[in-house]
C-alpha cells in the first residue's frame, strides 16, 4: 500500500518526507539533532512510526525484485506523545544512524536514498490466525519479556500465508511459537505508508 496524498488523518505525505529527509541531512551536517519546531496541522495520533531507507539495488537486483531496491536501515515506535511531523523527524535520523544492523549512514549516500514512512494503526487482538488480513495487516507479538513486530509489506514480499507470517514474527521476537496463545499476545494493525519512490521526490 502506497499513498502519498491526503488521507483520513489529514497527513500530508510530502510534507511528512521532506521533514524526515531534512532533518537526516541536518544531523549528518552538523552531528546533532535538529531543534523540534512546531508544524501545522499538530497531528497526535498516539501510535506508532516506522521510517526505512532503501538503495537502488545493484545491477537491479535485490531480496525485493519488484522494486529494485535493498533495505538500508529501519528504525519504528510504536507510540508518542509528540505530534505526527515532530516526532517522524527523530526517527528518521534514529533509521539513518542507529540502526545495529547498518553502519551510520554518509552524508554522501543520502542521495541515493530514498525514504518511506509508515503510520500504524491502533492495534486489534488476534484470537485466530484466519484473522490475519495478508497484504493489509502487520503482526505484533508481545509476551515473556519479548516483542517482535513486522510491517505489513514482509507478508507480501515473501509470499507468506498467515501461519508463515506468525512464525516470521515469532522468529523476530526470539519467541517460540508455542508461546501463543498461553503466554503471548498477537496483534495486527494497518499502515498509511509514504514513499519517496512512489510520489517521485528524491
Amino acid at each position: 500500500m502506497r499513498r502519498t496524498s491526503s488521507n483520513s488523518l489529514n497527513i500530508d505525505g510530502e510534507k511528512l518526507l521532506r521533514l524526515a529527509r531534512s532533518a537526516i541531512e541536518q544531523y549528518l551536517r552538523e552531528g546533532k539533532t535538529p531543534h523540534r519546531r512546531a508544524v501545522e496541522p499538530p497531528i497526535k495520533i498516539g501510535a506508532g512510526v516506522f521510517v526505512t531507507l532503501w538503495l537502488e539495488a545493484p545491477d537491479g537486483k535485490s531480496a525485493t525484485p519488484a522494486e529494485k531496491r535493498v533495505l538500508r536501515g529501519c528504525i519504528g515506535h510504536l507510540q508518542s506523545n509528540l505530534p505526527l511531523y515532530e516526532f517522524v523527524p527523530e526517527v528518521a535520523i534514529g533509521a539513518a544512524v542507529r540502526d545495529p544492523r547498518f553502519p551510520p549512514l554518509s552524508l554522501e549516500e543520502l542521495e541515493s536514498i530514498t525514504l518511506e514512512i509508515a503510520v500504524l494503526s491502533p492495534f486489534r487482538q488476534i484470537m485466530d490466525l484466519q484473522q490475519i488480513r495478508i497484504g493489509e495487516d502487520g503482526l505484533m507479538i508481545e509476551g515473556m519479556g519479548r516483542r517482535g513486530l513486522l510491517l505489513p509489506k514482509v507478508a507480501t514480499r515473501l509470499g507468506w500465508n498467515q501461519a508463515a507470517f506468525f512464525e516470521g514474527v515469532c522468529v523476530k521476537a526470539g519467541l517460540p511459537q508455542n508461546c501463543w496463545p498461553e503466554s503471548c499476545e498477537l496483534y495486527a494493525f494497518t499502515t498509511v505508508v509514504f514513499d519517496e519512490a512512489a510520489s517521485g521526490q528524491n
